[in-house]
């Protein structure tokens, strides 16, 4: 069993006003913070390459292979979105192919608008409420 004295808490207690003065506690969670999304990103972008394609994928792919030989979403056939996604996709349909590697670009793409979700979000947020929230 560990016993702490009360000089072992008065000297947390000092750090902590000390700490929070300087403002070294949100210096430490921005870096925390910043340490583990860099590497739930790393782990996004891993897990996108090497995973299997999804029912969704297939069918964004199908859409905008589609809307690439001229169907027209809503009137030709079933999409539940927006058509501004069929755009890069059918672009990227056209310079890849019909191949494995048109696969592999178009997740790197939805990848990419990903991360752009995420830094829109964080602006955002931090116009709203502040670096601390964002």
């Amino acid at each position: 069993m560990i016993v702490f004295n009360s000089g072992f808490f008065y000297s947390i207690m000092r750090f902590m006003d000390k700490a929070k003065s300087d403002k070294f506690i949100n210096l430490v969670i921005f870096f925390f913070s910043l340490i583990s999304f860099s590497f739930l990103l790393y782990l996004r972008f891993k897990f996108s390459l090497t995973r299997y394609f999804d029912v969704d994928e297939f069918a964004h792919l199908h859409w905008g292979y589609s809307f690439l030989n001229g169907a027209m979403p809503y009137r030709d056939f079933f999409y539940i979105f927006p058509p501004y996604f069929l755009f890069p996709i059918s672009f990227i349909i056209s310079i890849f192919g019909r191949s494995a590697e048109t696969l592999i670009a178009v997740r790197g793409f939805i990848f990419l608008v990903q991360l752009l979700t995420y830094l829109t979000l964080f602006i955002w947020a931090r116009k709203l409420r502040g670096l601390s929230v964002a």
